[in-house]
């Protein structure tokens, strides 16, 4: 049961669809790795994943690298349960919506580093705090 995992166990679950979501989407520390040479970017991109299955969607919202309002498309989440957002860079607070069928949704909050040398990619994971409610 979900609820009953140690803290441990679920942190080892998360890494687990981690991994598989960077496998999924392609994403290469090498092929970053020429990109992430731009010192002048003070952010983080982002990768949401949601391993507890609920989800079917996740939108972004909060600061990007210059401090300015800014918020994602609606994406889907791969069959892993994650989706990275690409090309987006984001300093701070980030809060993350997720959405499935039926108009449910819930939120959590991921925070991202303005350290350039603190890696180009925050990996946001979704931590089930709030219970989910129907929005219409």
């Amino acid at each position: 049961m979900l609820g009953t995992a140690t803290p441990a166990a679920k942190r080892r679950g998360s890494a687990a669809v981690v991994a598989t979501c960077l496998v999924l989407t392609g994403f290469s520390g090498v092929a970053q790795a020429a990109e992430s040479g731009r010192t002048g970017v003070k952010g983080e991109q982002i990768i949401a994943c949601d391993d507890t299955g609920l989800w079917t969607a996740v939108k972004l919202r909060g600061k990007n690298a210059k401090g300015q309002d800014q918020t994602a498309p609606l994406a889907n989440l791969d069959e892993a349960g994650c989706v990275s957002f690409n090309g987006l860079w984001w300093k701070g607070k980030v809060t993350l919506t997720w959405l499935r069928d039926g108009g449910k949704r819930g939120e959590s909050t991921c925070y991202t580093t303005a350290d350039p040398d603190g890696g180009n990619w925050q990996t946001c994971i979704y931590e089930p705090r709030r219970s989910v409610r129907d929005s219409g």
